[in-house]
């Protein structure tokens, strides 16, 4: 039901290119080792016209772009491609494999909505509009181009790297097997391919135009701590992306044997001649302090064990009814709301953003505003436990509440019904009680922990025909009827 991947790159020196390296015969494990070209693709798309905007992907881009053209790598187009149309992505992808042939390295970024459907996974362009499976190929970016591509150039490493787990363009049921997230894939011989977020599992965009993804943010920063290995890199930079999200993001990579070392900051190499990186907000839970240029993540001062860090940070779901046109959002001992938190893109009915607040306090006010509408203000709401909070139409800031009934709506009985949250690792046990089937028209009561997702996945398997697997926003409903 649920597995997971993750990889990213770093930023590095604008206009200071470091020598591209890898390991060499005779030397130090880590050690700068002159080698051969290195190319690579980075395409960021936020500017969407019928899917939710995305307002940190160009930067995520930039940021890469940066960071691999400091590395010296060639970029395709001489630099990120940012929001391109269906026809510029695809025929992009087509000069990166003309590139990568006989290349020691290359690397396929991408930064912005991306979706699966029956097991094969496709990228966003910013019109794509596929209402239908057998839209796909007229409207999205199939992944497997880019493998495609990669096989026939036959570098000595190649990557993908897809931060692209943010969304799904069909209703819930539509098609057999469409979900939130990306499906897994096995890495080909000689290839790297890292997901921001698990398989059927999503992942949080940086909330603000001027940052990166909490993903990219932290490959960026241990891509650039100098002798750390491929896997060591992946490694670090998933740990802290889990510590940062409270575990709403669990990366992972999937990779096949790989021959040689491969470092993407040898050591030796001065992390002063790094470019500065897009701040990383001490409001963001598990964000360690940053002591200069290099500094490997969780190098600060742990914390105390005999007085447990209380983290007020939470995933935000407006289900007010109504764009919420500025949102602010301080702990109760500030004396303001704090800075606008969208930056200007308005925060549609039933979207999410995340909440990034100071560790210490757990008693937080939150600030709505509409266009024409007045505004909602809910004061000294204690959010240390949850890790998603709804904000009502009454004003409320709740804790998200996926309880749901299920109701048998077809004319089969249903003789097995699994729900459990998108977050869990498994589908849970059988809801119907005694394990009795259920006859048509007949309800089941589902309850959920509260304040950790309102994702759930359903299976319901009836005593004729196929099972029946489904994801629901359960904040959005009080009763599912399966059909």
């Amino acid at each position: 039901m649920r597995w997971l991947l993750v990889v990213c790159l770093a930023l590095l020196p604008l206009g200071t290119p470091v020598p591209a390296m890898a390991q060499g015969a005779g030397a130090q494990p880590g050690d700068s080792q002159p080698v051969g070209r290195r190319v690579a693709l980075v395409v960021g798309i936020g500017a969407y016209e019928r899917q939710s905007r995305l307002l940190s992907t160009p930067n995520d881009a930039r940021s890469m772009g940066a960071t691999l053209q400091a590395l010296g790598f060639e970029l395709v187009g001489g630099g990120p491609l940012v929001d391109p149309d269906k026809q510029g992505f695809e025929q992009a992808i087509r000069a990166f494999g003309d590139a990568a042939r006989g290349a020691e390295a290359a690397l396929f970024y991408f930064s912005g909505h991306g979706t699966q459907v029956d097991g094969r996974n496709w990228m966003v362009p910013p019109r794509g509009n596929a209402r239908t499976p057998q839209d796909l190929p007229f409207e999205f970016v199939d992944v497997g181009l880019v493998l495609n591509v990669l096989q026939g150039a036959a570098p000595r490493l190649g990557f993908v790297i897809l931060d692209a787990c943010r969304s799904n363009p069909f209703r819930p049921g539509t098609t057999r097997d469409s979900r939130q997230g990306l499906a897994p894939m096995q890495a080909p011989p000689g290839m790297v391919i890292a997901y921001a977020a698990e398989p059927d599992q999503n992942s949080l965009d940086g909330g603000n135009a001027a940052l990166n993804s909490p993903y990219t943010a932290q490959l960026l920063r241990a891509i650039r701590t100098p002798g750390l290995d491929l896997f060591r890199v992946f490694n670090t930079a998933a740990l802290r992306t889990r510590e940062q999200t409270r575990r709403f993001q669990s990366p992972w990579v999937s990779f096949s044997p790989i021959e040689a070392d491969f470092y993407f900051m040898p050591r030796g190499l001065d992390p002063a001649r790094l470019p500065p990186l897009p701040p990383l907000s001490p409001n963001q839970p598990g964000a360690a302090p940053e002591t200069g240029p290099g500094t490997p993540p969780g190098s600060g001062a742990p914390d105390s064990p005999a007085a447990p860090v209380r983290d007020p940070s939470f995933l935000l779901v407006n289900r007010t009814g109504r764009p919420i046109a500025e949102l602010r959002a301080s702990l109760s001992t500030n004396d303001n709301w704090g800075a606008e938190r969208l930056g200007g893109t308005p925060l549609a009915a039933g979207a999410r953003t995340p909440v990034q607040l100071p560790r210490g306090s757990c008693e937080v006010d939150l600030q709505a505003r509409f266009a024409g509408a007045p505004q909602i203000e809910a004061m000294r709401v204690d959010t240390c436990r949850f890790a998603t909070m709804v904000l009502w139409e009454n004003g409320r800031l709740l804790p998200a509440n996926p309880d749901l009934a299920v109701v048998n709506g077809t004319a089969r009985r249903l003789r097995d019904l699994r729900v459990s949250l998108s977050s869990d690792r498994n589908w849970g046990a059988n809801r119907i009680a005694d394990g009795a089937p259920l006859s048509p028209g007949g309800k089941v009561e589902v309850r959920l922990p509260h304040g950790v997702t309102c994702d759930v996945d359903l299976r319901a398997e009836f005593d004729s025909g196929a099972p029946v697997e489904r994801r629901v926003d359960a904040c959005a409903i009080t009763e599912l009827r399966l059909q």
